[in-house]
């Protein structure tokens, strides 16, 4: 059996067959039309927007501003004099420079902030502080290994034909 639904805005019975109905027909008619004018308003309501440099109400300029028209101008001088001071070009759109040292990199993938010679340069430069930083460590764990295995290493060796030279710069080494 059929429970009837009343509607929450007037009372009255609702006829529909929908089991989410909560007003009648004339009642969602109104509730709808104030819903979407409601919406409509807020479409047009602009958030407080603050410059980034002085702090003025820059709500009425376009959504992407983000200073005011005297702080951008402010903000582009002052790094016009840092690219001339570089000596790096300007970027057009399409292309994009290499952050280390100015190469054109547009046809790498677009992630890339550096070019193909300053990568290799750069993993150069970890591999070597890495070496350094734990050069000592390395060195103890190297000679317990050979310690460890001296056997197995000097049979290696003696299959090579090279144990001679192998065994003077070890034991030169140990000493």
């Amino acid at each position: 059996m059929k429970e009837n639904k009343f509607c929450i805005d007037c009372g009255a019975e609702i006829t529909n067959n929908s089991p989410l109905s909560v007003r009648c027909t004339p009642c969602q008619k109104e509730h709808r039309r104030k819903r979407n004018n409601a919406n409509r308003c807020k479409k047009h309501i602009r958030k407080l927007r603050f410059c980034l440099g002085c702090g003025k109400d820059i709500s009425k300029l376009p959504n992407r501003a983000i200073r005011c028209p005297y702080c951008a101008l402010a903000y582009n001088n002052h790094y016009v004099k840092l690219w001339k001071r570089k000596n790096i070009p300007r970027t057009t759109p399409n292309e994009r420079l290499c952050s280390r040292c100015g190469k054109d990199i547009s046809d790498l993938n677009y992630q890339a902030e550096i070019c193909k010679d300053c990568r290799i340069w750069n993993k150069k430069r970890v591999d070597r502080d890495y070496y350094w930083k734990h050069k000592a460590e390395m060195n103890r764990k190297a000679k317990q290994y050979y310690l460890d295995n001296k056997e197995s290493i000097l049979e290696y060796y003696k299959k090579k034909r090279r144990f001679d030279r192998f065994k003077a710069n070890i034991e030169g080494k140990e000493e």
